[in-house]
């Protein structure tokens, strides 16, 4: 039996399928998938859209799950994200993505087995780079799960650098900290 997370889960990829877009599950569920479970709300995707595809997507998705704010002239709140209800209520946020970093992610998400189903997740890689510029309190605990139970697949030629990119660009010296505090402390657990 699916739980209610899944079930939306399920749901939302079925219409990503529909309309044969890019996308991949970020958020708790894919810190979940890679780290270890924690309660969430919501389910989280990280949508590829061509431009000329954008606007009919947009109307399908309308139609199909229930608006979480009333429509209006920019439907996508200037942030790029739709926020719906899934047919159980569950909320599913699609996040459409405009940079560089959300466009080669998309390129590296990873299908696993979730809800019954295959479905593109977001590399742990760079879910870590995600998590670690929101910064919030379980944003950083999901990193040091990731790197607690990942260690040893991570590819840390890919991510040290981007890590070390992305603290400097955004001038956040706390984006490097919090990386380095996940290794030093996946370091001084032993392996089961």
């Amino acid at each position: 039996m699916l739980t209610k997370l899944e079930e939306a889960l399920a749901e939302a990829v079925s219409f990503f399928e529909l309309h044969d877009v890019s996308y991949m599950l970020i958020g708790a569920m894919a810190g979940n998938a890679w780290g270890i479970e924690r309660t969430t709300t919501d389910v989280d995707f990280t949508v590829a859209l061509p431009e000329a595809a954008s606007e009919g997507f947009i109307k399908d998705a309308l139609e199909r799950f229930q608006p979480r704010r009333r429509p209006t002239g920019d439907i996508l709140g200037g942030a790029g994200i739709l926020l719906l209800w899934a047919s159980n209520g569950v909320g599913i946020d699609f996040i459409i993505a405009t940079t560089p970093f959300e466009e080669a992610a998309l390129e590296r998400a990873q299908p696993l087995s979730l809800a019954g189903r295959r479905v593109c997740v977001i590399s742990p890689e760079d879910l870590i780079v995600l998590k670690l510029i929101a910064g919030r309190g379980k944003d950083l605990i999901d990193i040091q799960a990731v790197v607690r139970r990942q260690r040893a697949t991570i590819d840390r030629r890919y991510l040290d650098p981007l890590v070390a990119e992305f603290s400097a660009a955004l001038d956040a010296p706390r984006i490097q900290e919090h990386y380095d505090e996940a290794w030093a402390l996946a370091a001084d657990i032993e392996e089961p």
